[in-house]
């Protein structure tokens, strides 16, 4: 079921690179965002869900403010190389025995970062191809910038996933019109480029689909770690224990590995260390999981209406059997019934 334009979000990760573009030509960050209808503090904010139609026109106004016609390309090379805008979407690219695998379930991790748009893979055999193809749910105009920022996004993905930058995609389709100047688009690709397609697509070879992955508990390890301690970092220091595990849940909670083990490496402490400090503010590990585990479906079965088992995805559950088991323990009614007495 598509959602309504009313319910269509977006996770502020989205904004990544938006304060260093106003800074460099001269903007109010803040007044900005507010003009396009977003809480400035979305930018300090990443889990929070902005309105996929307010980030669209955002990235239109920029564009028009600073004659930046491919200002979605220039976000998507302000991310660091390991993606770590995209938090854990770098960390699920790692989890799987094969390319596919992985991209599989890259692709349901942004599910969790948006409901706004439909990514697929379409294999094509007959031509050798595959196809990461983009779709922006309608009723938006002029999305060529989110177009652009996506598959930009995917290009270094498959960087990242491939760990080879000689590797480049075959052709990148866009539905929007070529802008005055493709030079940019034509470098980060490094392939042809067609507009007023009929899709919005990056195309590869077939057979990178099945390439066996090498190594992948040691790159997610080097991955998590290096995430979350900048997350940690960015931390006041004021705030307790409890509270900065609340931060380090928020961002793994999709990916799947949300362990305390993970966690205490990240802040830099021992594992019981982390439990003693939490015991003595009157909590635990579990019971910290647990609570970021029920708010995350709360807000996701009230404010949108992605699918019920996408939900227990987006809150680290392995299958829907187990989020149904789950939030009958903690509302004693099924995630459904809530849905239906509760969406907003």
């Amino acid at each position: 079921m598509q959602p309504s334009s009313k319910t269509l979000y977006l996770r502020a990760t989205g904004l990544v690179g938006i304060e260093a573009v106003c800074r460099e030509h001269g903007l109010d960050v803040a007044q900005e965002l507010v003009a396009s209808d977003i809480d400035p503090a979305a930018l300090s904010d990443f889990i929070r869900l902005i309105s996929l139609q307010a980030f669209n026109n955002l990235m239109l106004r920029l564009s028009g403010k600073t004659g930046d016609e491919t200002i979605g390309l220039d976000l998507a090379l302000r991310a660091p190389h390991n993606l770590n805008n995209m938090g854990p979407l770098a960390i699920v690219l790692k989890l799987g025995d094969t390319t596919g695998e992985c991209v599989e379930n890259a692709i349901r991790y942004i599910w969790y970062l948006t409901n706004g748009l439909d990514v697929r893979i379409v294999k094509h055999p007959d031509q050798g191809l595959g196809e990461f193809r983009y779709t922006p749910f309608p009723p938006m105009a002029n999305t060529r910038h989110m177009a652009e920022h996506a598959l930009a996004t995917a290009r270094s993905a498959m960087t990242l996933l491939l760990m080879d930058e000689t590797i480049i995609p075959k052709l990148v389709t866009f539905r929007h019109a070529a802008s005055s100047d493709t030079k940019e688009l034509e470098n980060h690709f490094g392939c042809a480029i067609e507009f007023e397609r009929d899709s919005n697509s990056l195309f590869f070879d077939l057979d990178l689909l099945d390439i066996e992955t090498m190594g992948t508990d040691d790159q997610v390890a080097q991955i998590v770690y290096s995430y979350l301690e900048a997350e940690i970092q960015k931390l006041s220091k004021d705030l307790s224990t409890e509270e900065r595990v609340e931060t380090a849940i928020l961002q793994l909670l999709p990916s799947g590995h949300c362990s305390m083990d993970l966690v205490s490496k990240a802040m830099g402490v021992h594992r019981k260390s982390l439990q003693r400090s939490l015991r003595d503010e009157g909590t635990t590990y579990s019971a910290v999981l647990e609570r970021k585990r029920l708010q995350t479906a709360l807000q996701l079965l009230t404010e949108t209406n992605i699918p019920i088992n996408r939900v227990g995805q987006s809150c680290g559950y392995s299958s829907a059997t187990a989020f149904n088991l789950a939030f009958k323990k903690w509302k004693d009614e099924t995630p459904q019934s809530f849905r239906e007495a509760n969406h907003l």
